[in-house]
């Protein structure tokens, strides 16, 4: 019993809160959370903070980060610049307008709707040749960033989109597979991106964690 409370209370000291934060949009209040077993980045950390700002600065002018977040008992090892995740994630959202994020009049159906048809589904064949290429050498993406793959999946919560990067870690650079949950968050459309190292089933697996994770996070936010 002692030994759990102590590796408990180690647990707490390495990571963010798991209470959820409140963030403003365009008079809207969003309650995020990270996933189970995950926690917020802390920006009184000097890591993490840097690793925050690395991914402000890639988003500015197109999206507000709002959440960073990565596995609660990985951080320690994470901390040191040596090991990867083995699944973190981040919240945005979109600056359609000026400055700020908004809430839409639409109906998250509608919104998705709207959403579907400006991204290129992909074959399952595709995802597998894909994670089997992307397993034997780092594939380049372009300078600006991910690579998109396309839609692998749609329920009614959000549209699930597949991209590729690139993972750097210790100065050794690893495939990254990515899958981006396309929805809105009590009406403020938003993006929920999860990641993990490639690997066979990356993308089958990162769609099941996004589709519990958006369900969660539209519980709070209806």
């Amino acid at each position: 019993m002692r030994a759990g409370i102590v590796a408990l209370a180690m647990l707490l000291a390495f990571a963010g809160p798991l209470a959820a934060e409140d963030v403003t949009a365009g008079g809207k209040t969003l309650s995020l959370q990270p996933p189970a077993g995950s926690c917020s980045y802390d920006r009184g950390n000097a890591f993490d903070a840097a690793a925050m700002q690395r991914a402000e600065d890639v988003q500015a002018g197109k999206n507000q980060v709002v959440l960073q977040f990565g596995r609660c008992d990985e951080f320690p090892q994470w901390r040191t610049g040596t090991v990867a995740f083995s699944e973190f994630g981040r919240i945005m959202l979109p600056l359609n307008y000026p400055g700020a994020p908004q809430p839409l009049p639409l109906s998250r159906q509608k919104y998705l709707d709207i959403m579907a048809p400006k991204v290129p589904k992909l074959d399952p064949a595709d995802v597998t040749r894909i994670e089997d290429q992307a397993s034997r050498k780092v594939t380049e993406t372009q300078a600006s960033g991910p690579q998109l793959l396309g839609l692998l999946d749609q329920d009614h919560n959000a549209l699930y989109v597949g991209f590729l990067g690139v993972l750097e870690v210790g100065g050794k650079k690893y495939p990254l597979a990515g899958v981006g949950a396309v929805t809105t968050l009590g009406s403020v459309p938003a993006s929920v991106n999860l990641y993990r190292p490639m690997g066979e089933g990356a993308f089958d697996k990162l769609i099941d964690a996004q589709k519990a994770y958006v369900a969660q996070l539209i519980r709070s936010n209806p």
